[in-house]
């Protein structure tokens, strides 16, 4: 691309498809150093002064680019996110994948301890999509640092980037001791869609907190647990909950029963279902209503016949919709 070129690039008001398209045609495979020019004239002062102009030239940059992808390019297109606008940011955050450089991947991380949240976000997406070893890396490092604010972000990039391999990270999580930090590792521990490959190890990581004296962090591992332990499992460890003074707790602890549907399950959703409170009790009637078999007809009908009204009614719509559902054979019994 000749010097004339970069000078229309810079004139010009690309107005028209065609004169896009024409200019596109003779930069060809444009060299690096050209493509920078692009991209300095692109970040210069005043460049957004006219921001549909500016949109435009971003386009036609990305086009020229894309006719001469390189890995030479991607640390500046890296380096320019931190002062672009948002127009050339999300440009350059669409091209630096198509110009990805392993060897570069340390350029990345650190874009995470920015307060800009659309570069902050730009950077989950690139890390998301690209992360490799060096990424994984660097975010177990910045994640040592208590200062680092980024945290949530960084550990969500790890489990996505790794998936059930990101266990041992997420055990260094919990074994920090962060509330915040490990609210986050208990919700990826419990996600069947990262850690499925290792159930049986993830809810060993789960149960100590599954009792914890914070309630929030009790409820989510409960959640969490419940998403991937076999019954067995939940009989051993969350079945005691069932009875704790924490109205919060024990509805986190009905919910998993959702999974199964075996006589010991159904009585002890009887229970509760009598033993109220009316919160536990709706919680019940749910989990009878994600089973839906016929096998819930005797505790839902139990319900129907409830002293309190709103039992009653909830019970109502319950059987309602699962009988519209095809799901039940109200005829097995009297209602």
């Amino acid at each position: 691309m000749s010097s004339a070129a970069i000078a229309k690039f810079k004139a010009s008001k690309w107005s028209t498809p065609a004169e896009v398209e024409a200019f596109v045609l003779e930069c060809g495979k444009a060299e690096v150093e050209t493509i920078l020019k692009l991209l300095e004239l692109l970040t210069a002062k005043g460049a957004t002064s006219d921001p549909p102009l500016h949109k435009r030239r971003c386009t036609v940059f990305s086009l020229v680019v894309q006719q001469a992808l390189s890995p030479d390019l991607f640390v500046s297109f890296v380096k320019a996110l931190k002062t672009a606008d948002s127009t050339l940011r999300i440009t350059l955050a669409g091209l630096i994948p198509k110009v990805n450089n392993v060897a570069e991947h340390g350029e990345l991380p650190p874009l995470l301890a920015t307060q800009d949240s659309q570069l902050r976000a730009i950077a989950v997406q690139l890390l998301t999509q690209l992360g490799g070893k060096t990424v994984n890396q660097a975010l177990r490092n910045m994640l040592k640092d208590k200062g680092f604010t980024a945290r949530a972000e960084a550990i969500g990039i790890l489990v996505r980037i790794s998936g059930h391999h990101a266990l041992p990270v997420l055990q260094e999580v919990l074994a920090a001791g962060r509330p915040a930090d490990c609210l986050i590792a208990l919700k990826y521990l419990g996600d069947p869609d990262f850690m499925s490959k290792e159930a049986a190890r993830a809810v060993q990581c789960i149960a100590p907190f599954v009792n914890n004296e914070n309630e929030q962090l009790s409820v989510q591992a409960i959640a969490s647990y419940g998403r991937l332990c076999t019954e067995d499992d939940y009989f051993e460890t969350i079945a005691p909950l069932l009875d704790s003074l924490k109205v919060n707790v024990v509805k986190a602890a009905v919910e998993p029963l959702k999974r199964f549907c075996s006589p010991r399950v159904l009585r002890a959703l009887e229970r509760k279902l009598s033993g109220g409170p009316n919160a536990v009790r709706f919680a019940v009637l749910a989990v009878l209503e994600a089973i839906g078999t016929n096998e819930i007809l005797t505790p839902l009908v139990e319900a129907l016949g409830h002293k309190q009204i709103v039992v009653r009614n909830r019970a109502g719509e319950v059987l309602s919709r699962l009988s519209k559902a095809g799901k039940l054979d109200v005829s097995r019994t009297s209602v």
